[in-house]
């Protein structure tokens, strides 16, 4: 009988062979840990069997065979639970306690078997055949013979009733194959087996070379099949678990199948109530959902962004951008769902706040507006025209016109605070102040910027800022300014172009300052530009300045009345640069003499 013990081993090599195989395809995944639990059993079955078969005495053989029971008396057990898993029973699973009630059947039957009989209660050799004595009156014998049949059965019920519902081709290939030769296996072998016993059929007992066609139709189904793989096709628990946003894998059915701690975090869920839930139970907007599953059946490979509450435990929202995508397999069934994701809670209060902030920006610009003049000033003999641009809505440059008591003057005032917004724009506030209560100060350019300076320094936080004044006396036609720090405005008179030059520090610094007052007298048709760095600081993508372009291009529009004068500066600067986003805020005015 040395033949069958050959055999037996080789059954033993086969078994190892599939397990470790199966488990090798994805080593976290439960089917397949089942799998190579249910091989190990066979295994044991027929390792065991080797050794009874090549036995001499019956303390030999029985040995071996209570070494063999360790896997022919759980192998059910872990069949069963194979069972569970392949037809996604979570919900029984997440239970602890059932565990329990699984496994002790068999682990009592193991145990039993140890010190005593449970299906055999001997062994005689005849014919040169080892044969087991059958002890079918044994109570035990019925008790592992319900034990198998219940568990098996089971089994084959609930994967026949997933078959039938399933919607998908490969479940239904994956579960046809497990079913009929778990089938053929366990009818060849309790044929084989039972009858030994209860029918006392002289030959071996081979039961655990019966089973080499489920173990192989197990192999060839998780690996052909791949069941229950969706976790490692998506990505490594490592990453799953340390990706800050949310990520649900769902079933067909949209059924939880595995969450990463960032959802139980942030839902304040444990895993076990979640898995086997409906994802739809977790969102306020159900009909998204619906929405989505509609769309899966029109279309393939199809990928959705949705915005939902999602549902905590406590009874809280919480707002999320999600992308769901449909899983398929090779032959293009839908085997499950991904559902990514992230807390936009941060998102929208920042939304709000920004929206806050430009309403704001909104009214500060209102007011700083209505700290310009709003018209220009009626003088006989000359035209004005202005232009002012912020590079946000509120900006650091600022002009005024400033009605000399007398009736007999004008004073033209531009400024440049450093820096940009808010900060700079409150400080074009102070100036604004300060120039309506300068008192007789503002009769003198020079004197007007000392009280400004003295005024201002050491209240800028840090700012500084750059000023022209200038008072023109209209019966002379005298022009008297003082400069501080600011660029030297442009007189265009005939075909020259003239800097109006003039020393002065910046504002803002030191308290004691001194500006010094320039005369010139201006002529009928001289138009004067006044502006802040804005304006010749701009640059074209090629970094080339627009200071360069300005100075060639005055003089061919000295013949332009002043406001078309003014328009047109702005308008060859965008030109310039090639774009409307400013770099910095641009003050613009114009000044002529008719």
């Amino acid at each position: 009988m040395n033949y069958l013990a050959i055999v037996s081993f080789t059954s033993f090599i086969i078994y190892c062979y599939f397990g470790i195989y199966v488990l090798k395809q994805d080593i976290k995944n439960p089917g397949n840990r089942l799998v190579l639990l249910i091989s190990i059993s066979f295994a044991f079955w027929s390792f065991g069997y080797t050794f009874l078969y090549l036995s001499k005495t019956e303390a030999a053989a029985f040995f071996w065979y209570r070494f063999s029971s360790i896997g022919w008396l759980n192998v059910a057990s872990f069949a069963l639970h194979f069972g569970l898993i392949l037809t996604q029973k979570t919900k029984i699973l997440s239970k602890k306690w059932f565990y329990g009630i699984l496994y002790l059947p068999g682990l009592l039957l193991t145990i039993r078997s140890m010190f005593a009989t449970v299906v055999s209660k001997g062994f005689v050799w005849k014919n040169g055949m080892l044969l087991e004595k059958g002890d079918a009156q044994s109570i035990w014998f019925w008790l592992f013979v319900i034990h198998n049949m219940s568990y098996i059965g089971i089994f084959l019920v609930l994967a026949l009733k997933k078959k039938k519902n399933s919607q998908s081709k490969r479940e239904k290939k994956q579960i046809q194959i497990i079913v009929s030769t778990a089938l053929f296996s366990t009818f060849l072998t309790y044929l084989m087996n039972v009858l030994c016993v209860v029918g006392k059929v002289e030959i071996p007992v081979l039961g655990h070379m019966g089973f080499l066609f489920w173990a192989a139709g197990l192999w060839y189904g998780m690996v052909k099949y791949q069941v229950l793989s969706i976790s490692s096709a998506l990505a490594s628990d490592q990453i799953i678990f340390q990706m800050s946003d949310f990520l649900f894998l769902l079933s067909p059915e949209n059924k939880i199948l595995k969450v990463n701690p960032q959802v139980m975090k942030t839902l304040n869920y444990k895993e076990n109530e979640m898995i086997g839930k409906d994802f739809s139970s977790f969102i306020s907007e159900k009909d998204s959902v619906s929405e989505i599953n509609q769309s899966f059946e029109l279309f393939q490979n199809l990928t959705r962004k949705i915005e939902v509450r999602l549902l905590s435990k406590c009874g809280n929202y919480v707002p999320a951008d999600l992308s769901v995508s449909m899983i398929l397999d090779n032959a293009g069934d839908l085997i499950g769902i991904s559902v990514v994701g992230h807390d936009i809670r941060d998102k929208i209060d920042l939304a709000q706040k920004n929206a806050l902030f430009e309403q704001e920006l909104e009214m500060a610009k209102e007011i700083q507006m209505g700290l310009i003049p709003n018209k220009y000033p009626s003088v006989k003999g000359v035209r004005f025209a202005a232009l002012y641009q912020p590079m946000i809505q509120v900006g650091g440059d600022f002009y005024d016109f400033i009605q000399i008591e007398d009736g007999k003057s004008i004073g033209i005032f531009i400024s440049d605070v450093s820096g940009h917004g808010v900060p700079a724009a409150l400080i074009t506030t102070m100036i604004k102040t300060l120039i309506e209560n300068s008192g007789p100060s503002y009769l003198s350019p020079g004197e007007f910027l000392s009280f400004m300076n003295r005024k201002i320094a050491g209240y800028t936080g840090g700012n500084f800022l750059t000023a022209f004044y200038a008072i023109y006396h209209i019966e002379e036609k005298a022009l008297v300014y003082s400069r501080a720090a600011h660029n030297f405005p442009y007189l265009i008179r005939d075909n020259a172009l003239i800097e109006l030059e003039g020393k002065g520090k910046m504002i803002g610094i030191e308290k004691e300052r001194y500006f010094e007052d320039n005369t010139i007298l201006l002529q009928k048709n001289d138009k004067i530009l006044f502006y802040t760095d804005g304006l010749t600081e701009s640059r074209n993508p090629e970094g080339v300045f627009f200071e360069e372009i300005l100075k060639k291009n005055l003089l061919n529009m000295k013949h332009d009345n002043v406001v078309c004068f003014i328009n047109e500066i702005y308008q060859q600067m965008i030109s310039f640069t090639q774009t409307q986003n400013l770099e910095d805020d641009v003050c613009l005015i114009g000044f002529e003499i008719e």
